[in-house]
């Protein structure tokens, strides 16, 4: 996939677009307020590398339901996801990606990923792309709610162990 293709499509898919209410009202997405919660960790740096890895470690299109519920109401109803699942689906089943963590602040990660094909070795001709990783807290920790491109990681993050 082009380079531009890809940031673009990593932009919508993952909201840094603008955002759009789910239902018209309070924005939930049926199904999934539960199992977001329950697979919480306090962590910010935690959430977001287990974002990755649960999106890596998928072996059906339908596992990808649990990276999913690491996402705010407002990050899953992207213009491009429209509150729905497949579509969230259809992007990332086919990829994968290795990643490094930073961490930033209490609520902000950077992640600097190099996407490839599902099944595929990473190389060193896959397009690096930067995001900075905002997260909302929530009854059991946090949920990613945007994630923004950027040209390089945040003055004064640190990367993770």
């Amino acid at each position: 996939m082009p380079r531009n293709l890809l940031v673009i499509s990593m932009l919508l898919v993952l909201g840094a677009a603008s955002m759009a209410a789910c239902d018209g009202t309070t924005g939930t997405v049926p199904g999934t307020e539960t199992a977001a919660v329950e697979t919480l960790d306090v962590d910010p740096v935690a959430i977001t590398r287990e974002y990755f890895t649960l999106i890596n470690q998928a072996e059906t299109a339908l596992d990808l339901a649990q990276p999913w519920a690491l996402l705010s109401n407002q990050a899953q109803c992207s213009p491009v996801n429209g509150c729905d699942l497949s579509y969230f689906q259809e992007y990332w089943w086919p990829l994968q990606t290795e990643y490094d963590i930073y961490t930033c602040s209490d609520r902000t990660t950077n992640a600097v990923l190099s996407i490839h094909a599902r099944g595929q070795a990473a190389s060193s001709q896959d397009a690096i792309t930067i995001y900075r990783v905002e997260l909302i807290p929530v009854e059991a920790g946090f949920l990613i709610d945007r994630m923004r491109l950027i040209p390089q990681v945040d003055e004064g993050c640190v990367l993770a162990p």
